[in-house]
């Protein structure tokens, strides 16, 4: 999702359930004490159904923002939900909270006391449910000291998806740079002169359930994650991730594999990242696929591809194998520039003019772009999902939230976005097979309702898709 617009007192979550699936929205303020069968909500539901809807539909309110279960407080801004049996009539469900200490709207002289968005950083919980929508339990799993930053979707890995024990990942959504140790957020940190004491967000965490610890995949790379999804069939973990960036002036989206012989291997930060290429160099970006279906160079789509290793400096975002290393910028890499000053690239926050924010993403992002390497650059890739019928899974659909401009439809400008399908090879998950559109936001001259607008979240069935629009 893109940065939360409300600070955490006046975004409120509620969580319930309708059908069987966990469903997160807003609502008033609630504390009540856990009965023994669990605890539920006093407050209504903010969900209704409409009056097509099946009559054997109904919505059960499970918990709001600020509830308390036992010493345990629902938090604010519940985003990315996983879930796992946990015996025989309950479930653990995972929810991120996206909180952030970094603030959303920014201040021209930022002080903690003057411009801190919500009152903790990012936060994971670990709620108990019974199978009647009771919650027997809660404990965030991952706390607010620890520092971390806008935790956006999730994804719980296990045996089908190449793990050997569920792996809950979780993905910081930013670009801002913040302490490493006690107040995240103090103002402009990017020219920081103690560089070992700050780093720039955009991390992957993943938390090793049967462990109950996490360590932080410097290896998955500094980018805005959206989510980390793992694709199943090949044995072993591996990895698909976008770039959820922030700045649309440009195409500047990659897709990422993170690819490692196991979960042990995963935690212990010993996989690689790969960057999706086309095989065609000449069709690199968002726009060299036309909404009439044809292609920039004159052909049609789909394309194949493949995905290029990134070396290990650039992937860990970082001067050297020690996870406590500093962050690096521009001015590490021999070659590499200042990020650019005319707007294409994201700029500090207090800044209107001058150049974008230095630091791993930009190293990533500049990597890429290098022609020998050409990195296929998307708008705004968001979540993603593999195919569940059977022998499909190595079919991917990747959201894609485009610009969001305003206007009519036009080659090199994207009002909607839209759905991707990639095919990866079933016994090489670097090799693409096929990439193309599968559902386009701008597939006429004229901008209508009907069409798909800033598809966000995505999920799959055995019987197709599920996709969430945020405009």
């Amino acid at each position: 999702m893109p940065y939360p617009s409300h600070s955490r007192l006046n975004r409120r979550g509620l969580l319930a359930i309708a059908a069987g699936v966990l469903l997160v929205g807003t609502t008033p303020l609630a504390a009540g004490a856990a009965p023994n069968n669990g605890f539920k909500t006093i407050q209504p539901s903010m969900l209704t159904f409409g009056a097509n809807s099946p009559i054997d539909m109904t919505i059960k309110p499970i918990i709001t923002v600020g509830d308390m279960v036992g010493s345990y407080r629902y938090e604010s801004i519940p985003d990315g939900i996983s879930i796992m049996a946990a015996g025989k009539n309950s479930a653990h469900v995972y929810v991120n909270h996206e909180t952030s200490t970094v603030p959303f709207r920014y201040n021209a002289s930022p002080t903690v006391a003057n411009s801190e968005n919500d009152f903790e950083n990012s936060m994971v919980s670990d709620l108990v449910i019974h199978k009647g929508g009771g919650v027997l339990s809660g404990e965030l799993i991952i706390e607010s000291a620890a520092g971390f930053q806008r935790f956006c979707s999730n994804f719980l890995a296990r045996e089908v998806n190449g793990f050997d024990r569920p792996i809950l990942f979780n993905n910081e959504e930013g670009i801002d740079w913040v302490y490493t140790n006690g107040d995240s957020w103090a103002g402009n940190l990017e020219n920081a002169v103690d560089r070992d004491a700050v780093r720039q967000i955009g991390a992957v965490v993943a938390y090793d359930v049967a462990a109950e610890s996490y360590s932080t995949i410097w290896g998955m790379g500094r980018l805005n994650h959206e989510n980390n999804v793992a694709i199943p069939g090949y044995d072993h973990p591996v990895l698909l991730s976008g770039d959820d960036a922030f700045n649309q002036v440009a195409p500047q989206s990659q897709l990422y594999a993170y690819i490692a012989a196991g979960a042990n291997e995963v935690m212990a930060d010993e996989g690689d990242l790969w960057v999706f290429v086309a095989d065609d160099s000449d069709i690199n970006d968002y726009y060299d696929f036309r909404y009439d279906g044809t292609l920039s160079d004159g052909g049609t789509n789909p394309i194949s591809g493949h995905f290029v290793q990134v070396p290990k400096d650039i992937a860990m975002g970082k001067l050297g194998a020690d996870a406590d290393a500093r962050d690096v910028k521009s001015t590490d890499f021999v070659g590499y520039p200042l990020p650019p000053a005319d707007g294409t690239w994201q700029r500090p926050p207090q800044a209107s003019s001058g150049v974008g924010i230095d630091g791993p993403q930009w190293v990533l992002e500049y990597w890429g772009d290098q022609p020998a390497v050409n990195a296929f650059q998307f708008l705004r890739i968001e979540d993603i999902a593999y195919d569940k019928r059977p022998g499909m899974s190595n079919v991917v659909y990747l959201a894609d939230s485009g610009r969001g401009s305003s206007g009519s439809p036009a080659y090199g400008k994207s009002t909607n976005g839209r759905i991707w399908k990639m095919v990866l090879d079933p016994e090489d998950p670097t090799t693409v097979l096929e990439l193309s559109i599968l559902i386009e936001g701008d597939n006429s001259e004229v901008k209508t309702l009907s069409e798909i607008h800033q598809p966000d979240n995505i999920e799959t069935t055995l019987n197709g898709l599920l996709i969430t629009e945020d405009p």
